[in-house]
């Protein structure tokens, strides 16, 4: 049960935050569903980045139970959801039976526009622009 009373440990801090600062939104992970049990004072908007049930299905894993338990009742408590992708926005509705309504596709989450590279032929040798977290599942062992 330690969890649950860290959980609501955060909601009492997160809530305190947005009324103290006048947040009118918060956005969290959907990674092992830390806003499960959570009654946020503002909507929330849930970040599709990989959650445990999502790469447990494309790695044909069997998913710990909790996990999943957890990760679909913080996403099914979310206002909306931001997709880095479209195929990952459509599996994890598929996955958790979401609203396909309320994901937003952002691919990269950052506006690619604003990173022109006006002298193309000016480099570093063996250097390289990674938006990303570097991990296994995502190749980051690959990387040498």
């Amino acid at each position: 049960m330690s969890w649950y009373f860290y959980r609501k440990q955060l909601q009492k801090y997160i809530n305190t935050v947005t009324v103290k600062e006048n947040i009118n939104l918060v956005e969290a992970p959907d990674w092992t569903g830390i806003t499960a049990f959570m009654r946020l004072k503002v909507p929330l908007v849930i970040r599709f980045h990989g959650s445990d049930a999502y790469f447990c299905k494309l790695d044909k894993r069997r998913q710990k139970f909790k996990n999943f338990v957890f990760e679909k009742k913080a996403l099914k408590s979310a206002s909306a959801y931001i997709s880095p992708t479209t195929f990952a926005g459509e599996e994890t509705a598929k996955i958790f039976g979401l609203n396909r309504k309320k994901i937003k596709t952002i691919h990269n989450g950052l506006q690619l526009d604003q990173f022109n590279n006006e002298t193309p032929e000016s480099y570093e040798d063996k250097t390289l622009l990674y938006i990303g977290t570097i991990i296994r599942k995502k190749g980051g062992s690959r990387i040498g």
